[in-house]
């Protein structure tokens, strides 16, 4: 099994792009092809038009704040909670 890549450091991509330029992105569907699209993925497609892939990542994982839950009593070593988003057809999926 391939590991996958790592993806850009977030919190850098928001300093180097800013998150008013990102909040135009809103637009931007979220996800593509009913699929939560990881790194690896976004790497190997095209962008919406006028966005870097970078900067498409970076609108994914900033409209997905939107949608975290934090998994309260589960940390990692850092006691940061473990989060996941919860996209539109997950609910349905896990019903």
């Amino acid at each position: 099994m391939k590991r996958p890549k790592t993806p850009p450091d977030y919190s850098e991509l928001i300093a180097n792009i800013g998150l008013e330029r990102l909040y135009v992105y809103k637009q931007f569907p979220i996800e593509t092809h009913d699929s939560y699209l990881h790194w690896d993925e976004v790497v190997h497609r095209q962008p919406p038009e006028g966005l870097s892939r970078e900067e498409w990542w970076a609108a994914l994982k900033y409209r997905r704040h939107t949608f975290y839950k934090k998994l309260i009593g589960m940390s990692d070593k850092r006691h940061h909670y473990f989060r996941y988003a919860e996209v539109d057809p997950m609910p349905e999926r896990l019903h």
